[in-house]
C-alpha cells in the first residue's frame, strides 16, 4: 500500500522518524528539549523502528526494514552518547538499571 508521496506505509514511518529524530537533535543542540524528554523520545522511537525491522519478510519492505535497522542503530548510539554515564564500582554501587541506555552496549556493538 503507497502511501504519502510514493513510499510505503513502513517507509514513511521509517521516514518520519528519521525527519523527528533530526529535528529533535537540533531542538535540543539550542536548549529546547531538556534531555529526559529528548532520551525517552528517542527510546520510542527505536522501539518503533524495532516493529518496522519485524514486519514480514517480503521483497517489497525490504529497503524499509534496513533503513529502520540503520535509524534504530544510530538513534540507539547516540541515546547512549548523551545519557548520563551510570557509577559503577563493583562491590559498592550495583550495575545500572535494565532500562538504562548503556545496556545496549553489547547489541550495539555487535
Amino acid at each position: 500500500m503507497l502511501g504519502y508521496g510514493g513510499l510505503s506505509h513502513a517507509e514513511g514511518r521509517v521516514a518520519r522518524i528519521a525527519h523527528e529524530w533530526e529535528t529533535l537533535r537540533a531542538a535540543h543542540a539550542r536548549g529546547e528539549i531538556p534531555l529526559p524528554v529528548l532520551l525517552g523520545r528517542f527510546t520510542a522511537m527505536a522501539d518503533e523502528l524495532a516493529s518496522v525491522e519485524a514486519s514480514p519478510q517480503h521483497p517489497s519492505l525490504t529497503a524499509a526494514r534496513e533503513s529502520a535497522a540503520d535509524l534504530r542503530h544510530r538513534i540507539s548510539l547516540h541515546t547512549v552518547t548523551l545519557a548520563p554515564r551510570p557509577l559503577v564500582l563493583p562491590g559498592v554501587a550495583p550495575l545500572p538499571s535494565a532500562g538504562h541506555p548503556v545496556n545496549a552496549l553489547p547489541e550495539l556493538w555487535h
